[in-house]
């Protein structure tokens, strides 16, 4: 299972012990999950007799029906609550995000400028991951390699701002924070 997989699924965990849903609504829910995935399933075996806008197109129908499903059975709180849950994990991504820049512009000494150019940088590609991701005439192979080209650009334009000093270091960064996650991961 891929990797974002699971953490959506741990996250999805969390809320719903968050929610302290009723023992009615936890099997009502698991019913919904199972469908879902039947659903899912079948769309799969279909892939290769549709087109891939026909393909994204049921795959959003039967989303936003598993969606609205999951909606019908939780109460105003609990509702209330997932609003609250999506707004916490929001601004701990922008926090998280914002202490990453701080600590690249400690540890490279970036300036003022530099700074304004990366966040505005970042800003640009999550908007257009978001395009890739909502374009639903794409393949999966062709959003992936949507993605890859723009991430080769991102790169490109970090290059055409840190310096050749900061390009290094944030290299040897990178390279510390790799060995680190594969012995944490051990």
């Amino acid at each position: 299972m891929p990797q974002h997989h699971k953490k959506m699924r741990h996250h999805r965990g969390i809320m719903m012990q968050k929610l302290n849903l009723s023992e009615a609504q936890k099997t009502q829910m698991k019913a919904l999950h199972e469908d879902f995935k039947k659903q899912m399933d079948e769309l799969r075996k279909s892939e290769n007799t549709i087109t891939v806008a026909e393909w994204k197109k049921r795959r959003q129908e039967i989303a936003a029906r598993h969606k609205a499903k999951i909606q019908g059975l939780l109460t105003a709180e609990q509702k209330a609550q997932v609003e609250k849950i999506k707004a916490e994990r929001k601004a701990a991504h922008e926090k998280h995000a914002a202490a990453r820049l701080e600590r690249m512009k400690t540890h490279l000494g970036l300036t003022e400028s530099q700074v304004t150019r990366i966040r505005k940088n970042r800003e640009e590609l999550q908007q257009k991951i978001k395009t890739i991701r909502e374009n639903k005439s794409l393949d999966e192979a062709a959003e992936r390699e949507q993605m890859k080209e723009l991430l080769k650009a991102h790169k490109e334009n970090m290059k055409s701002i840190l310096t050749d000093e900061q390009l290094k270091k944030m290299q040897e960064m990178k390279q510390r924070r790799g060995r680190h996650g594969k012995q944490k991961s051990a």
